[in-house]
């Protein structure tokens, strides 16, 4: 094995190990245990596992045979150290081997000590990795039989230790090819997720438009930890949730097809992609792809094909899950929450008082807390305790919408909220929030230019009662 897989499988190794401990870790592991009663002639034994590597050399080997269901798969090491796949269905994705290679030689396990054999399904088992050397003999053959009740681990034997079974956990299994695809470029894009700049889906009902910029200053967004807006389908410009962006922007480089149908086709009618309300639009600074989404295919798959090409293939369902929620269940649901080292200034208004919130800070240059910034907190002239105030703005930039509306009309406001910004070019801004009836349950958020965004008039009330209340104790 060349020096890079080395390294890789000692790195791979290590964490595979320290999972199957966890995985593993209602079973005692081997440890050495004292002899306490020395004086009375006892030895106490200890009861043990020990993780073993199932293939402690892997030198020898020159060839991989992986035999299951969906047929057999071939691997072999050219003279410079480098596997390859045999007689692959598409251009080899090298990546994908390397790894394949590294889950097959770093696979560990535990003897299972209380299982007869025909109760592992060794004996009928479909799935084999059998591993050859230079001369292509046989050194041995893993065989993986039944998952067990729990689901944590399959039964795994090899061919020339025929006395053990072992329990080796489905997360370490994982990594193994089972078919050609599972080794090949699958591609239907050649941007990836570092270079996209704009994603835009249609999803039939709305257009969602999302890019890594939006038009407020830096210091009005700093919460916003995906670094990501979302432009439409709403008037307002909204910040992305941080897991829903992870997981789109990740699932750009997942994006892969399944099995090519047809190419040059002309029926696209029978795909469902004559007339497609699902669609997936990448741009980079130099490229534009549109993955189009037809009829479902059955297994779990859809039909699909790029705009620019006829080429129909399918697609996995859970490929396409990122970019198959709405609009609202992807934006952060926050009214309006800004970072408290950038406000120095907080109002809430109501119809019977006004709340003055001041932030002042006293920079200084070996500042490490807000204690040592000499960040004084006021409420209504009166200093507030830091962990109380901060506890407060919580509840304040708390607020969050329950749906969007398009149909609001301004009245006069019950709340407002007007925000003081300090900007880096020592000017300030003020973001005004105004809280509007728009039924008995509900105000409309009129945030600068935009008002669609649907609050509970409880939740602003308690926000209210909890400001008195620190008022009241101050």
């Amino acid at each position: 094995m060349s020096k890079r897989y080395k390294l890789i499988s000692v790195a791979v190794g290590f964490t595979l190990f320290i999972g199957l401990l966890i995985v593993l870790s209602n079973q005692p592991v081997k440890t050495a245990k004292p002899d306490v009663e020395a004086d009375q002639g006892k030895e106490e034994e200890a009861a043990a596992v020990t993780v073993e590597n199932l293939l402690p050399s892997t030198d020898d080997f020159k060839e991989i045979r992986i035999t299951n269901e969906n047929g057999e798969l071939m691997l072999k090491q050219d003279a410079s150290g480098n596997w390859n796949g045999i007689d692959l269905d598409r251009e080899q994705d090298n990546n994908k081997v390397n790894n394949a290679i590294v889950g097959i030689f770093s696979l560990q396990g535990i003897k299972a000590s209380s299982i007869s054999r025909e109760d592992t399904g060794l004996d009928e088992s479909k799935t084999t990795i059998e591993l050859l050397g230079e001369s292509g003999t046989t050194v041995t053959t893993i065989s993986i039989g039944k998952i067990s009740e729990d689901e944590k681990f399959k039964y795994v034997a090899l061919s020339d230790k025929k006395d053990a079974i072992y329990q080796v956990p489905v997360a370490l299994l994982q990594p193994i090819p089972t078919r050609s695809h599972d080794l090949t470029d699958n591609s239907i894009t050649t941007i990836k997720s570092e270079s996209v700049n704009k994603i835009t889906i249609n999803n039939g009902m709305e257009t969602i438009e999302l890019l890594p910029s939006s038009p407020y200053e830096e210091e009005e967004v700093r919460t916003n930890l995906s670094g990501w807006f979302m432009h439409q389908p709403y008037k307002g410009v909204y910040s992305v949730q941080y897991n829903k962006l992870e997981n789109i922007l990740l699932g750009v480089n997942e994006l892969e097809l399944e099995e090519i149908m047809v190419e040059g086709v002309d029926d696209l009618q029978s795909y469902g992609l004559d007339d497609v309300n699902f669609t997936i639009s990448l741009q980079s600074d130099s490229d534009q792809d549109t993955i189009l989404i037809g009829s479902p295919a059955g297994g779990n798959t859809y039909y699909a094909k790029m705009k620019d090409d006829d080429k129909v293939f399918t697609i996995s369902k859970k490929l396409l899950e990122p970019y198959s929620y709405q609009a609202f269940d992807i934006v952060d649901h926050f009214v309006k929450i800004i970072s408290l080292d950038v406000l120095s200034e907080i109002k809430v208004k109501t119809n019977d008082n006004e709340t003055v919130m001041k932030i002042a800070k006293n920079l200084a240059d070996h500042a490490v807390n807000s204690k040592e910034k000499g960040m004084t907190f006021k409420v209504d002239g009166h200093v507030m305790e830091d962990k109380k105030f901060r506890d407060l703005y919580k509840r304040i930039a708390g607020l969050s919408a329950t749906d969007v509306v398009t149909n609001a009309e301004y009245d006069h406001p019950e709340v407002s909220i007007t925000y003081t910004i300090q900007l880096a070019s020592d000017e300030t801004k003020e973001i005004l929030v105004e809280f509007v009836s728009y039924d008995e349950e509900n105000y409309v958020a009129f945030v600068g230019d935009t008002a669609e965004l649907l609050v509970d008039k409880q939740q602003v009330k308690d926000m209210i009662n909890e400001i008195n209340k620190v008022k009241k104790d101050e």
